[in-house]
């Protein structure tokens, strides 16, 4: 009886949730976590709004106000959120709620979270192709961040051909900086090695040099490796 009990109550507290657009409801969806995964980016229900003001409503007579967790996430390399204050009123028909935020003006671009009894809600707002475009179009991004995201949206979307050329443009300017970071090692080294010719830094260079080589052939910075290399004393005679 205890189980039947806790399994109703459990029943009871569930609800479904929308946003509405005018007299347009759209359902937000259930999600794993709160944290934006771009692999799954095509499953979760999205709204494209004429207005730019938040309204939420639920329909379910277990809907307890009191319990609801809003927030806004940015669709972003590093997911920021904001969480939101809301206000709820009973609607027209039975068991129906309507969850305002005040005047509050939201553009497309982020994701209406909700997190309510254990369980959470998602709902993009915007077009996600669109914002997965405008994302990866910014060239001031970190590139590592950029290709570990793009790789994931491409998950998500594996046929956009948009989402495909700035897989290879994120890719190129990743390997571009691991191989910057690994090359100004080696040029910190080779400085030091130049103010005294130490033997010891020479063979350090070696080490690096070759360890530079074999992790990255055809390195965007083999002309100036092999200059270094070229420079350092005949290694049989360290």
């Amino acid at each position: 009886m205890r189980l039947l009990f806790l399994i109703m109550l459990t029943t009871l507290l569930q609800a479904d949730f929308y946003l509405l657009d005018g007299d347009k409801p759209t359902k937000m969806q259930k999600i794993e976590s709160g944290k934006i995964d771009l692999s799954t980016f095509s499953t979760i229900a999205a709204m494209e709004r004429k207005s730019k003001t938040l309204k939420a409503m639920s329909d379910e007579e277990g809907f307890n106000h009191k319990h609801l967790n809003f927030r806004l996430a940015t669709i972003s390399m590093l997911q920021e959120n904001t969480t939101l204050d809301e206000y709820s009123t009973k609607g027209d028909k039975s068991g129906e709620f309507i969850i305002s935020f005040g005047d509050i003006q939201i553009d497309d671009g982020v994701m209406l979270q909700l997190f309510y009894h254990g369980e959470w809600y998602a709902l993009i707002l915007g077009e996600p192709l669109k914002i997965l475009h405008d994302l990866f179009s910014d060239l001031h991004l970190d590139p590592t961040q950029a290709y570990q995201n793009v790789v994931k949206a491409r998950a998500a979307y594996p046929d956009d051909i948009r989402l495909i050329l700035y897989e290879k443009k994120w890719e190129k300017a990743y390997l571009y900086s691991v191989q910057d970071k690994r090359f100004q090692q080696i040029e910190r080294i080779y400085g030091l090695y130049l103010e005294d010719r130490q033997e010891l830094l020479a063979k350090q260079l070696r080490i690096e040099i070759e360890a530079f080589d074999k992790e990255f052939p055809n390195s965007f910075f083999h002309k100036k490796i092999l200059k270094i290399d070229r420079e350092l004393p005949d290694p049989s005679i360290l």
